[in-house]
């Protein structure tokens, strides 16, 4: 069957582009209940980069 979710984790660039992609979203919308979701959706996202750059930048000497 067709699987329409793809649950491979996604990489900086493409968290990236999501996060400015959903800020351009965010500068048309009138509709605050909708504005609020999108707003929630760019948060997640930008929550997501933050804690992969910070795993991406933790030396491997340093256990976590």
């Amino acid at each position: 069957m067709l699987s329409l979710i793809d649950s491979a984790p996604l990489s900086a660039a493409e968290l990236t582009e999501q996060c400015f992609t959903l800020a351009y979203l965010l500068s048309g919308i009138e509709h605050p209940p909708l504005k609020e979701s999108v707003t929630l959706m760019r948060l997640e996202k930008q929550s997501a980069l933050l804690s992969l750059q910070s795993v991406e930048e933790r030396p491997n000497d340093y256990p976590a």
